[in-house]
């Protein structure tokens, strides 16, 4: 089964141009069941990810890239919870703007979220 978990799109500020459709039709092209959006520090997109992915029978997992200390590390939803969370953490994180996470901003949101850290420290 092939899935694809860290993809940005165009909601990530100069890290990404894909359109949600894009990726949609990506994963139909290639037989992809599952598909996830990680996106750097919004949702903005989790919305429109969603619903397109399950009109197309795929299921979506919504994340958000976030640089926590010396690391990037994406946080997953796995379940109502976890969404709510990363809703909590990303309204924390663009409240305080140009200062990075860290792993205690992190404990208070884990309930629901799996972390993943897909690249070296920065």
């Amino acid at each position: 089964m092939k899935c694809e978990l860290c993809i940005k799109s165009g909601y990530s500020f100069l890290s990404s141009v894909l359109k949600i459709d894009t990726l949609i039709e990506y994963a139909l092209n290639n037989d992809y069941k599952t598909l996830g959006l990680v996106d750097k520090n919004v949702m903005f997109g989790a919305k429109e990810f969603y619903e397109k992915c399950k009109a197309k029978d795929i299921k979506a997992i919504i994340g958000v890239e976030f640089d926590v200390e010396d690391f990037i590390i994406c946080l997953l939803a796995k379940n109502e919870e976890g969404y709510k969370n990363l809703v909590k953490l990303t309204s924390y994180k663009n409240a305080k703007k140009d200062v990075y996470l860290t792993i205690s901003d992190l404990r208070d949101y884990k309930e629901g979220v799996i972390a993943i850290v897909p690249s070296s420290p920065l």
